[in-house]
């Protein structure tokens, strides 16, 4: 998760994820953390997504849009 993102301290549930994706694991710093819906976003969290090729592009742009 980028530094500037939008969706930092925002739980999961709440961010637009195309519905096939999966977010399985998030590496905060050196913690392995296996995330439910309520789990908030942290700037610099490594997110591993399960998702279709077609679905790619969105999420990154999920992640890179900046906070206003």
């Amino acid at each position: 998760v980028p530094f500037h993102s939008e969706i930092i301290g925002i739980p999961i549930f709440s961010v637009q994820f195309p519905n096939s994706s999966l977010i399985v694991l998030i590496i905060r710093g050196e913690q392995y953390i296996v995330p439910s819906g309520r789990t908030r976003l942290d700037a610099g969290d490594v997110l591993l997504i399960l998702t279709g090729s077609e679905d790619e592009r969105k999420i990154a742009e999920l992640l890179s849009r900046m906070k206003s």
